[in-house]
């Protein structure tokens, strides 16, 4: 999705922003990833990715507490709730989908890194 003129988004090698963005958080490395909460919109290399709602809050809650391990409880709180039915599929499901989504555009960074029976973290340096 193209962005209109005063919201364009110029990616470098230290991620510059122009235009008007309420609230946004930026992830400065290569293959740059912008998410704004406001609009509930996260762009790739100038592309913004579609996002389903819970993709879109993980993604957050995991951006704002970059390289920060969030277990899947944390998650499954923070995201579901204190909904007993859901378990650790779920989010296991929810967190591939988007991985896949965020490859698509940037290949070569895995801005989601799994820790092996323990949760997720978003890596904000991938050098």
């Amino acid at each position: 999705m193209l962005l209109s003129t005063g919201q364009i988004f110029n990616i470098t090698s230290d991620v510059l922003l122009f235009g008007k963005v309420d609230h946004y958080q930026i992830c400065n490395f290569e293959g740059g990833i912008i998410l704004s909460p406001s609009r509930r919109s996260v762009i790739i290399n100038s592309v913004e990715v579609d996002l389903q709602k819970k993709e879109f809050d993980i993604l957050h809650y995991l951006m704002s507490n970059s390289e920060c391990i969030l277990t899947h409880s944390q998650i499954l709180h923070r995201i579901w709730g204190d909904k007993d039915e859901i378990d650790n599929n779920v989010i296991w499901r929810t967190i591939n989908r988007l991985r896949n989504k965020l490859s698509k555009l940037s290949p070569k960074i895995d801005f989601i890194k799994v820790e092996r029976n323990v949760g997720y973290k978003f890596i904000s340096k991938n050098y």
